[in-house]
């Protein structure tokens, strides 16, 4: 695929924006080396949960934040992914599948560490992460099965460890096994597990005030296998005799999907901020270094 010169210099520009948001990032999460404040939430639902169940096993409490935080690292990742392939000129197709899967890992931060919850928040996090725990052991199971026997053994093992760690937390314990299906089903402690589209929904309705509703299925149209998408990327042509479709890449696209990858990084990060209290100025100065357009100036609410 040949890149004309504008446009590889723009892929740099946005190249060297993912890269330097990334690094905001790490910069913020750094304050996670001392403990949180007294008045943060996450050491307001530590104390909650611990008060309410002090023989819960240690440092449950603050699994939530952490998972979440591990979560946003992975989008952290996906986001460099994209630098390198920016930088590699090779961004037709590649680029959608990658901000997918960014949404998806962000609905789940959003749905950990939902800032809406407010009496018990400590026993709902942890609900809610013995939800995520068990539920991703058990798909581990369920694909390990066909291939590996040890390896299913092993996330059973880790499963029911983490199940019956949670009926002795909560009264009510409801984890149907018997199929993927039944996973919409399941609810521990009040607290049921969501899909990835409601979670993601969440997300965006928190982070971008509902504006991108159709970001998740837009970003799914390009993912999967559409032959109206592949159509709408190739363009039609014939040479000696033999028709062609080679792909292209319009710079304007890139640029908002890039945009899109780099919105939901900064809005995941944020949530773990929020919840920690930690210093997001890394995250605020990646903004003024950003084409205006991405960001209103009042409020840094993403212009999607």
């Amino acid at each position: 695929m040949n890149v004309a010169e504008a446009a590889a210099a723009d892929m740099d520009r946005l190249a060297d924006h993912c890269r330097s948001l990334v690094t905001a990032w790490f910069e913020t999460a750094r304050g996670n080396a001392v403990q949180p404040g007294a008045r943060s939430p996450a050491a307001r639902d530590a104390w909650q949960f611990r008060h309410v169940r002090p023989g819960a096993p240690e440092n449950v409490e603050h699994g939530p934040g952490q998972q979440a935080g591990l979560y946003v690292d992975a989008i952290g990742q996906h986001i460099l992914a994209i630098e390198a392939l920016l930088r590699a000129r090779r961004v037709a197709v590649a680029l959608w599948p990658l901000v997918r899967a960014e949404l998806e890992l962000a609905g789940r931060i959003a749905w950990l560490l939902d800032p809406g919850i407010e009496q018990q928040a400590g026993e709902v996090r942890v609900a809610r992460l013995y939800l995520e725990m068990i539920s991703s052991f058990q798909r581990d199971r369920y694909t390990a099965e066909n291939f590996d026997k040890a390896a299913e053994k092993r996330s059973k093992t880790a499963r029911d460890q983490k199940l019956a760690e949670a009926r002795g937390l909560f009264e009510r314990v409801e984890v149907d096994l018997s199929s993927p299906e039944a996973f919409g089903n399941w609810n521990i402690g009040g607290e049921a597990l969501p899909g990835l589209g409601t979670a993601v929904d969440a997300f965006l309705e928190v982070s971008f005030k509902g504006k991108s509703k159709a970001l998740y299925d837009i970003l799914s149209d390009y993912s999967h296998p559409s032959l109206s998408a592949i159509a709408r990327q190739t363009m039609p042509v014939e040479v000696e005799g033999v028709a062609l479709r080679p792909w292209t890449v319009e710079i304007e696209i890139v640029e908002r999907q890039v945009h899109y990858a780099c919105a939901i990084l900064y809005k995941a990060a944020h949530y773990v901020a929020s919840y920690y209290e930690l210093d997001a100025s890394p995250l605020e100065q990646w903004v003024n270094g950003v084409p205006a357009v991405w960001f209103s100036q009042d409020d840094n609410e993403v212009g999607l």
